[in-house]
């Protein structure tokens, strides 16, 4: 991982291969410690990871397939989300098969690549929290998830999935802005900026 993932991915084989390789990385998780009084940390075990890129890899040579290209030549698109919802169903062939939680990891496959694996909110990046360290504690890096811009509530459609009110924030920023419209989760995001200057600069 590292700045050269600034750039979009050029094919989803490449989204995948980043992705598969950030969600082995530790990442900040905002939980109390366990009973052991171990923090809970956010990252795949090799295993599961190998098996989350091969079912990945398999759904990309779908999407390839259908478009009629190889699939190290098969762009990541917003739109391959809503081709990949209709491949969910059981009725689907094993083979040709995209499961929700799939689904969920494509998303975020993408629109990682999309942002340069940078909040679009804050704007910190996977590799400058990385490279950050925290006292003494082993490094980790950025928690992201998936936010809608517009939240659901405030939707006419709730259930209807729209790859374009999508993007990527970190937990931080996820969480703060909640159900707040955008213009005044901005205004609150300055605001704590504010907060956090004065408050360092004394």
């Amino acid at each position: 991982m590292g700045p050269n993932w600034a750039d979009p991915a050029a094919s989803w084989v490449a989204a995948i291969e980043r992705y598969v390789a950030f969600v082995k990385i530790p990442a900040w998780r905002a939980r109390a410690p366990g009973p052991d009084g171990v923090e809970p940390r956010e990252c795949l075990p090799e295993a599961e990871a190998a098996r989350l890129r091969a079912s990945m890899l398999r759904v990309a040579n779908v999407l390839a397939s259908k478009r009629g290209l190889e699939p190290s030549r098969c762009r990541p698109a917003r739109s391959d989300l809503d081709q990949l919802l209709k491949c969910a169903g059981h009725g689907i062939d094993k083979e040709q098969r995209c499961s929700v939680r799939l689904h969920w990891h494509f998303q975020r496959a993408l629109l990682l690549s999309e942002a340069g694996y940078t909040c679009a909110y804050c704007r910190r990046s996977a590799w400058s929290v990385l490279a950050e360290g925290a006292a003494g504690q082993p490094r980790r890096t950025l928690r992201f998830e998936i936010d809608h811009q517009t939240t659901r509530r405030r939707l006419k459609d709730r259930n209807r999935f729209d790859a374009q009110n999508l993007v990527i924030a970190c937990r931080s920023c996820n969480t703060v802005k909640a159900e707040m419209t955008m213009e005044r989760f901005l205004i609150e995001l300055k605001s704590l900026a504010r907060a956090v200057s004065d408050s360092t600069s004394k």
